[in-house]
């Protein structure tokens, strides 16, 4: 072995490692057959990162490529014009049309034969294939164990518990061939989206779109026009108008709006004087409604927000999950949105 010290006697790994060109001079003086177990080691520990930064959508490869069937630009806006220069920053909206490419019941069952385990979410009806995948080591030393769920259109990572938590159940290979038949029969040949896309001169107004994802992507319309930007998510959509100086636009969907908020990218201002924000309530996030009079909270509970005591004062609170949106959509017919607000973490 390379003869290098990297955990103390107490088993921890040392503060200070040895400099990584002793180390990999001392990787060439093993012999061949070792080196290659070590690199496929590091390989095997490589393509797991890499696949936990891609299922986290934090994976960053440079200028990516879009390719769809289709896109069209259906709206060009002016966001910024250099005073020296005159060069502009646009944020367009495009119309994209892409086919769809779902694992195929033939790749499912040979994963099945390599050891992946068949099973339907009994809640749902959905089938998915379930696998071993790499545990993971989080921020404060533990160790949490994972398991890799394939669905027909869709790769995702779940700790051990959240799967155990899950509806889904091992099914014979009938059942799920019928389960796995229906899914694929049910999805459409096309998948249609909208992107919004702020190109042209980006270093300027850079700090002002909002998100973690700084990745830059590059596409080509219909039409031959060849575009690079940064995609901005239809849930920072009116916040990036906002710290661009370009309105409102058009009203944002009751999703939008809840998950910009749950996010903490934005809280919301309603008609009536009330406001819809994330705060932090015992150690867990939550969407609060706030400026409701004592009047007014009944109607609001019908909608299904509920209330909670805390410090002596009546709260009013959206639910999360799923039922979120569709009570903050109910909320907007009484009490429409007059403003999206970049959260001062975006600012």
């Amino acid at each position: 072995m390379p003869g290098l010290t990297l955990i103390s006697e107490s088993g921890a790994m040392l503060e200070e490692l040895p400099p990584i060109g002793r180390f990999l001079n001392r990787v060439l003086a093993l012999r061949i057959a070792m080196q290659n177990r070590l690199f496929e080691a590091f390989e095997e520990r490589l393509a797991l990162v890499i696949e936990g930064a891609i299922s986290a959508g934090v994976y960053d490869v440079g200028v990516e490529v879009l390719t769809a069937e289709s896109f069209t630009v259906t709206d060009r806006e002016v966001a910024y014009t250099h005073p020296a220069s005159g060069a502009h920053t646009h944020l367009l909206t495009i119309a994209e049309r892409r086919r769809l490419r779902p694992l195929d019941l033939a790749t499912a069952l040979d994963m099945i034969a390599d050891g992946y385990v068949p099973v339907v979410n009994a809640k749902s009806g959905r089938p998915a294939l379930m696998g071993k995948a790499a545990s993971e080591t989080r921020e404060d030393g533990s160790v949490v164990a994972r398991v890799r769920l394939v669905r027909p259109l869709q790769r995702q990572l779940l700790d051990r518990d959240q799967y155990a938590r899950s509806h889904f159940a091992e099914v014979t290979l009938d059942a799920f061939r019928a389960s796995w038949q229906a899914e694929l029969a049910s999805l459409p040949e096309f998948d249609e989206r909208t992107l919004y896309v702020v190109t042209g001169l980006l270093l300027p107004i850079w700090d002002r779109l909002p998100g973690i994802d700084l990745r830059v992507f590059r596409l080509v319309t219909d039409a031959g026009e060849r575009i690079v930007g940064r995609v901005v998510d239809p849930e920072d959509l009116h916040v990036t108008r906002e710290k661009l100086n370009l309105g409102a636009g058009t009203a944002m969907a009751p999703a939008e709006a809840y998950a910009a908020v749950i996010g903490g990218r934005a809280s919301l201002q309603l008609a009536g004087g009330l406001q819809v924000k994330r705060v932090r309530v015992m150690n867990e996030n939550r969407v609060e409604l706030i400026g409701a009079s004592e009047s007014a909270r009944a109607g609001l509970k019908t909608l299904g927000l509920f209330s909670e005591v805390i410090s002596y004062r009546t709260r009013l609170f959206i639910p999360a999950g799923e039922r979120g949106a569709t009570v903050l959509a109910a909320v907007f017919e009484r009490h429409a949105l007059l403003r999206c607000v970049a959260a001062h973490a975006h600012a």
